[in-house]
Parts: C-alpha cells; sequence; structure tokens
C-alpha cells in the first residue's frame, strides 16, 4: 500500500517553558486568495509515579488507593473516605492563595485548587483523584502564536496545518465531502493565515493591532530591501515571536482598559500575577530586558495610524503609560515573567510552532519526575493530562524541560534559565553514586546480559573504570575517545533545535557518528537517543531500500530508549512510536521494486519484496496501534490528532490486507 508519507517533526520534543520558582525545591504554502482585511472579520508533552516527600504533599499506601465516597457504608470505606477527607481538610488550612478567586469558576469546573506550599511557593493540587491519561485541565490560552517560520503553513486560529485540521475534521464528522480546506492569507498583513472563517473571527481580536503594525513592518521592510520578492514566501520581517507575542498582551490590556473605564480587569490581573525575576536576575539579563522592551515600543508605534506628513519608514516609540504601565519596574515584571511562565505551543505530534501562555496552568510546579504533562492534541487547547494515579490532595507536577536529558544538564538548564535547583524524586535519585542513570550511561560491550555502566564525570580524562549493573564486573572507558563524540552529538541536536542543521551536512556527520556512539551507548542515553530521531528526520523521504531500512531502524531503537529515558505514559515516547509505526507502513520502495524485478522475469526476488512489504504492513498496524493506545493516556481522550491519523492508516492498510474491519 502505497500511503501518503507524513514528513517526520523535529527531532527534539517540545520544551514546556512553565514558570521559574526562586526556591530551592521542585518550582513550581501561501494559498492564492486572500481574507479579505477589513475593521471587522470579514466571511471567508519513568516507570514509578512521582512522589513528593517535602512540605506537605504526604500520602500513605492506603491513602494512595482511596476514593472519597459519601455513600458507602463499609467501614473499611468510612475509615479511608475519612483518612481523604481530612487530608483535604489539612490542605485547605494552608494559605490560600490570593489570585484563586481569579480563576474560580475554571478551578471548581476542573476540579483543580490552587495553594502556596511551604517552601515551594505557588502550586496547583487535585481536589480529586485522576487515572493515567484523564484530563486534569483544558483551557484556551490567553496568548498564543506562531513562530515566524510557521506562518505560512499552519493556521494561526487553530495552529492546525490542512493535513492536521483535515484529519481531525474527518475524524470528528465535521468534514463536508465537497469542501476544500485551504489556507487563506491576511489580506492586511499578508503574513497570517487562517484554514477558515471561524479562525480568522476568532483570532481578530488579538490580531486587529498586529495587523496594522505588521504591513507597516512589511512596508518598511520591502522597501529598505528592494530586490526582495513580494510573493508571500518571504515573513522574516514580522519579527521575533516574543516581541509579537508581548504585543498582543499589552494591546489587549490597552482594549480591556477603554471597556473598563480605565481600569485594568480580571484578565490583565491574571497576566500581572505571574511570577517575575527582575529582582534576581543578573545586570546583564537586565539590559537585555531593557533592550526587548525598546523593541516593543518600536513594535508598537507601528499599529498607530500614520499622521500627515510623518515618515513610513521611521517608527516612533510608544509611551507606555498609554497602555496602563505605571513605572519602568512594570514593564520589566512583565517581560522578565512572561518566558520563564510560558509554555511551548506544540503540535498534536509534539512539534515546537511557537509561543502559548496560560497564568493558570504556569502555576503548576515542576518536577523532572511529573505526574502530569501540558500538551495541544488538536490544536488550539491547552490541556493537562495526568500521567499516573494522582489523589485527592496532591500536588500536580508538571515539567519545564526535556526529562530526557542527564542530571546536570537538567539542573543547568532549570538554574539558568527558572532560577532554581530542583529536588525532585529523579534528581535526588541522580545523587545516589550506586545508581546508573540510563539516560546518561555507557554501554557494557561483551556482556552476555547487555548490562551498563555510569558514565565517568566530567573530569574523567583518559582510561576510566566502571561497573556493569547487570554482571557485576569493571569495564573500562576510553573517556579520550567517546567525550568528543558526546560533544558533536550534542551539537547537532542543538543546531537542529535552532533549525541551524543544513540536512547534507547533518547526513554526513550522522553516517559516521551514530555507529561509533552504538558501539558505546544504549539506546536511551543522551545525545544518542535524539540523534536517532533526527537521523530518521533527514532520511525523509527514504529513496531507497537501504535507507529506509535504516530509518525504520533507527526509530525501532528510538522507541525502545524513550520507553526508558521518559516517564511512564509520556506521550513523546508515544509519538516516537507513531512515527516508527508510519515508516514501516511506507512500502512504496519495495512494491516499484517488485514490479521492476518482475518485469525483467526476475519472479523470485519480485515475489521476495512483495512478501517483505507485506511483513512491514502488518508489523505497522501492530506498532501504530500499540500506539495509538499510548496516545490516550499520553495525550488524553480520543489521543489527539495524532492518534486519529493512526487509526485512519490503520483502516486503511487492514482493508487492503484483507483483515475486513478495522480491530
Amino acid at each position: 500500500m502505497a500511503t501518503s508519507f507524513q514528513a517526520l517533526k523535529d527531532a527534539r520534543a517540545g520544551r514546556h517553558q512553565g514558570k521559574a520558582q526562586a526556591s530551592s525545591s521542585s518550582s513550581s504554502s501561501t494559498a492564492s486568495s486572500s481574507v479579505v482585511h477589513e475593521s471587522k472579520p470579514p466571511a471567508v508533552s519513568q516507570t514509578t509515579s512521582p512522589t513528593q516527600q517535602s512540605g506537605h504533599t504526604l500520602r500513605t499506601s492506603d491513602e494512595a488507593q482511596v476514593q472519597l465516597s459519601q455513600t458507602s457504608t463499609s467501614t473499611k470505606n468510612d475509615t479511608a473516605a475519612s483518612a481523604v477527607s481530612d487530608r483535604l481538610n489539612q490542605i485547605d488550612l494552608g494559605e490560600r492563595d490570593e489570585i484563586e478567586a481569579l480563576y474560580q469558576d475554571e478551578l471548581d469546573k476542573w476540579d483543580v485548587g490552587i495553594r502556596t506550599i511551604p517552601g515551594r511557593g505557588r502550586g496547583l493540587m487535585a481536589k480529586k483523584g485522576f487515572k493515567p491519561g484523564s484530563r486534569i485541565l483544558k483551557t484556551i490560552p490567553p496568548i498564543s502564536l506562531l513562530s515566524t517560520s510557521h506562518l505560512l503553513n499552519t493556521c494561526s486560529g487553530c495552529f492546525l496545518t490542512l493535513r492536521e485540521k483535515s484529519i481531525r475534521l474527518a475524524h470528528t464528522g465535521e468534514a463536508h465531502k465537497d469542501e476544500k480546506i485551504r489556507l487563506s492569507r491576511c489580506a492586511g498583513c499578508k503574513a497570517l493565515h487562517y484554514c477558515s472563517r471561524e479562525c480568522q473571527i476568532q483570532d481578530w481580536p488579538n490580531h486587529k493591532h498586529e495587523c496594522k503594525a505588521l504591513q507597516r513592518l512589511r512596508t518598511m521592510y520591502f522597501r529598505s530591501f528592494p530586490t526582495k520578492k513580494e510573493d508571500g514566501t518571504d515573513v522574516e520581517w514580522a519579527g521575533p515571536e516574543m516581541v509579537r507575542a508581548l504585543g498582543r498582551m499589552i494591546w489587549k490590556r490597552k482594549d480591556e482598559r477603554l471597556k473598563n473605564g480605565g481600569k485594568d480587569g480580571d484578565w490583565w490581573n491574571r497576566i500581572a500575577s505571574m511570577e517575575s525575576h527582575r529582582r534576581i536576575v543578573s545586570e546583564q539579563e537586565l539590559v537585555r530586558i531593557g533592550q526587548q522592551i525598546q523593541h516593543l515600543r518600536h513594535y508598537l508605534g507601528a499599529a498607530r495610524p500614520l499622521q500627515p506628513g510623518e515618515d513610513v519608514e521611521r517608527l516612533e516609540p510608544v509611551d507606555l503609560a498609554d497602555f496602563g504601565f505605571g513605572s519602568v519596574a512594570e514593564i520589566m515584571d512583565v517581560a522578565s515573567a512572561f518566558p520563564v511562565n510560558s509554555f511551548t505551543l506544540s503540535s498534536p505530534s509534539l512539534s515546537a510552532l511557537g509561543v502559548s501562555t496560560s497564568p493558570l496552568v504556569a502555576l503548576a510546579n515542576h518536577s523532572c519526575d511529573p505526574n502530569a504533562v501540558v500538551v495541544f492534541p488538536e490544536g488550539r487547547d491547552m490541556e493537562v493530562i495526568a500521567l499516573c494515579d494522582i489523589t485527592p490532595g496532591e500536588e500536580i507536577l508538571t515539567s519545564y524541560i526535556d526529562v530526557s536529558t542527564p542530571y546536570e544538564d537538567r539542573q543547568a538548564e532549570l538554574l539558568g534559565r527558572y532560577r532554581f535547583k530542583c529536588e525532585c524524586t529523579l534528581c535526588e535519585k541522580s545523587k545516589d553514586e550506586r545508581w546508573i542513570d540510563p539516560r546518561w550511561c555507557v554501554s557494557h560491550v561483551g556482556c552476555d546480559e547487555k548490562g551498563k555502566g555510569k558514565m565517568p564525570g566530567s573530569s574523567a580524562a583518559g582510561s576510566t573504570s566502571t561497573s556493569c549493573d547487570a554482571c557485576g564486573k569493571s569495564f573500562e572507558v576510553e573517556m579520550g575517545l567517546l567525550r568528543p563524540l558526546l560533544q558533536e552529538g550534542k551539537q547537532l541536536l542543538s543546531q537542529d533545535e535552532s533549525n541551524a542543521l543544513e540536512r547534507s551536512y547533518g547526513l554526513s556527520k550522522l553516517s559516521s557518528l551514530i555507529p561509533a556512539l552504538q558501539a558505546k551507548l544504549p539506546a536511551s542515553s543522551e545525545p544518542l537517543l535524539g540523534l536517532y530521531r533526527l537521523h530518521a528526520l533527514l532520511l525523509n523521504p527514504p529513496r531507497t531500500i537501504a535507507t529506509l531500512n535504516l530509518a525504520t531502524s533507527h526509530l525501532a531503537l528510538a522507541s525502545s530508549g524513550a520507553e526508558i529515558a521518559y516517564p511512564r505514559n509520556h506521550p513523546t515516547p508515544a509519538v516516537i512510536k507513531a512515527e516508527w509505526g508510519k515508516m514501516l507502513s511506507y512500502d512504496k520502495l519495495h512494491r516499484d521494486a517488485a514490479l521492476e524485478a518482475g518485469q525483467k522475469g526476475d519472479q523470485k526476488s519480485s515475489t521476495e519484496l512483495n512478501k517483505e512489504a507485506r511483513k512491514r504492513l502488518e508489523q505497522s498496524v501492530g506498532v501504530m496501534s500499540d500506539a495509538v493506545n499510548d496516545l490516550r493516556r499520553g495525550m488524553g481522550g480520543a489521543g489527539g490528532v495524532t492518534a486519529m491519523e493512526l487509526e485512519g492508516l490503520i483502516g486503511g492498510i487492514q482493508a487492503e490486507l484483507g483483515y475486513g474491519s478495522k480491530r
């Protein structure tokens, strides 16, 4: 079956850029048509569950199994219910955060509370029990937008590509047979695109001021670079996403103040409640924030109507007092708080698309061994999904970073970006010199039990001894040879994450780097896990059976490694498994080769190739079916658009294989 092969997504999972805590513990194709532009919108992301041992987040083995019941007459159940009730009451005795009233309706709807936790600041607490895959909270973020690189191929209303939107509509039964979905660009700014009139209308309140600013920036850009073609394929002039996001936020504040007689409402009070790092950042960082604010003032000024005789190419900065800011400190607090309280806006397959902010969800504290994850399974809506059993009164913990990375890397990123040192269960375990972290270890070559050893420290030089966790024997690791390979691998992943990796260069480097690392590291270890996915991405679309087999094997290895490196039920291993299954379903190369062999009279080769193609399809059904189940736990509900796509592929393959209706 020649399936339509979806390009593999980013080689790195989208990272949650959540709120930081100052505490030392766990912290909290451009379409030819255009949308008519008017003053109003026209028609047109570990196998054990995390358990907090600090503060008052305590759990006994009995409580972990209890479900609160008001109707039970059993003595055992009454006792259990009383234990949970007492626990909730103890939590309620803690300090209630003053901002809880801002979210009361939403919190009551989702049975979630806000508490100030001694030693950790604000946090989200479960008021009822949640099972793996349960939706803890669902919200529409007040500010979400695409990065510049995605403005041309993704809807700025629902944040889905045309393919993703088609899959979702087909799955929900909303698709109309004769209706073709297409991206139409805003006729004003000629940068943002929408897949429907509904998406444009939905985004218009946030886009109307931005649209005027982008129109002026576009004019300035093409006047400054007259050799550039105004063909709609260049939107780099739109500027950095952080400034655009702050612009949307501040314009909305001004609109709200106009409606409220010059006063801020709950919308802005929620934004203003986000934790700022202005008082603890370095002087160099303060200078950077100041420069960003100057950029922002000019960007906001681009939306003002041109006055008679005013030069269109000269931007004047706005007075931020006109937007409700009473001091420099206030705007610096907002500019400081926004990046550390924001999330990566990710696709249903966890590709980074842009930035999104939810002050409520950002209240969740951090753990490298989280019990919940923040995802966008079907586009616009942000959802918090339980990864394991969460009991009433337990703190809801998400991860701000990629938890598949080693302890030292995680600590450095958390301290550098969020200004705290993590002391979660995983980080505490990582301090044990006897424990071998599967995210950062070496293979014991020659061990019959395929054991691994602890990665020698950063100061290790030359040949260093380590012990195998399987056979117990000591073995030597030549760090003089291994360390340059590790550094090169991390550098390639960093270049890819910043979209600076050129495909041919990457393929050239990985062709020798991956075999060298394979001989020394298990699949779960950094950087090999990420390099497997990256190589499969760069090999796509496969042009030969050999490259197809190589990409397939690397995704299989990445899938097995991710199951170890990520917490149980995390959506990232599910997405990798989906990629592996789709790669297996790509049978065109085998079918074409079989046809060619048959035409040459080589019936034996033709038969073998067709058998191999069928075998791949049969295996793909099993892998994708497993991925669907995993996605339902990691993404919640039906598993999001990625699971919907897999279900469609499974049904088509089963029909071709003669299995009848899909299982």
